[in-house]
C-alpha cells in the first residue's frame, strides 16, 4: 500500500511546521550489543551534516537535538 512501516522509530509525530519527532524503538542494539539511543541518531545526522560528501543532502536540515534517551526531533530550516 506504499505506507511507512516503522523500523528503528516505533512512531512519529509533527510537532510544528519545522519539526518533526521521532520515537526510538527500545530494545533494538547493535550489532556489539550497545543500545540504540537518541545520541546515535543525533551522531549520525551531525556526521554527515559535516560530510563534505553528504552535507548537500542535509543542507535543508537545521538540528537534530534529543528530547531523551529515546526520543530525538529533527528540525529543518523551512516547511
Amino acid at each position: 500500500d506504499m505506507s511507512f512501516e516503522p523500523r528503528l522509530a516505533e512512531k512519529w509525530e509533527r510537532i510544528d511546521a519545522l519539526t518533526m519527532r521521532f520515537y526510538l524503538r527500545k530494545g533494538v542494539k547493535f550489532h556489539s550489543g550497545n543500545p540504540f539511543t537518541a545520541k546515535d541518531v543525533q551522531f549520525t545526522f551531525n556526521r554527515f551534516y559535516e560530510s563534505p560528501d553528504f552535507k548537500g543532502l542535509f543542507e535543508p536540515f537545521d538540528g537534530c537535538p534529543i528530547v531523551d534517551d529515546y526520543t530525538v526531533d529533527i528540525n529543518t530550516k523551512k516547511p
